[in-house]
């Protein structure tokens, strides 16, 4: 569980550096193009850092995953207890569960928002804090004005969902790339250790 919080709260924090930024671009006094296009840039700037640090993450859990199956052998070979980094080894699906956990607090929000709003019919404060906590995906429709102009102010925060898909598939793609990537690496060394000792 700690290993998995800590990869949100990375992924978090930089969603709020993210959002001071987006809020500075629909705030500035300039057209609206400038402000629409520089909260798409916030946008594109997160996702690269999130394809970085997945990319990052990918390799690291391949090269535990390589250790940890050296060290079962051992275990198999010798019966000695070793312990093993089991949550930190590659599995494809963590790549997209962590990219995922960024947008949790997202998603909470606005199911919330949704069951209020069916429930009593009045819009509450909670869609209005999710979209604040996540500026950074609402600001391209913030500084479009186009929330004021949607027949359902209710239902304008729902837009923001796209960032789960965007943060959840540019996180556990690059994930399955820095993996494949280290997985090469080990191959070819296999390759030289058959070279050079046989099988």
């Amino acid at each position: 569980m700690k290993y998995y919080l800590k990869k949100f709260l990375f992924l978090f924090i930089y969603v709020i550096m993210m959002d001071i930024v987006s809020f500075g671009a629909v705030s500035i006094q300039t057209e609206l193009w400038v402000r629409v296009l520089l909260s798409i840039l916030s946008i594109a700037m997160y996702l690269l850092i999130v394809v970085i640090f997945g990319y990052a993450e990918g390799k690291l859990a391949e090269k535990t995953l390589f250790s940890n199956d050296n060290n079962r052998r051992f275990i198999i070979e010798t019966g000695k207890d070793i312990p093993l980094k089991e949550h930190e080894e590659f599995k494809a699906w963590k790549g997209f569960f962590i990219g995922a956990s960024a947008c949790f607090p997202m998603i909470l929000g606005l199911i919330v928002h949704l069951i209020v709003y069916l429930s009593t019919g009045t819009v509450t404060a909670v869609g209005g804090a999710t979209s604040i906590c996540y500026m950074l995906f609402y600001a391209p429709i913030f500084a479009g004005y186009l929330v004021s102009e949607t027949p359902a102010p209710w239902a304008s925060y729902f837009i923001t969902l796209y960032g789960v898909v965007a943060t959840t598939l540019s996180f556990g793609i690059s994930y399955i790339a820095g993996a494949a990537k280290m997985r090469k690496e080990y191959d070819k060394i296999r390759e030289k250790q058959k070279t050079i000792y046989g099988e």
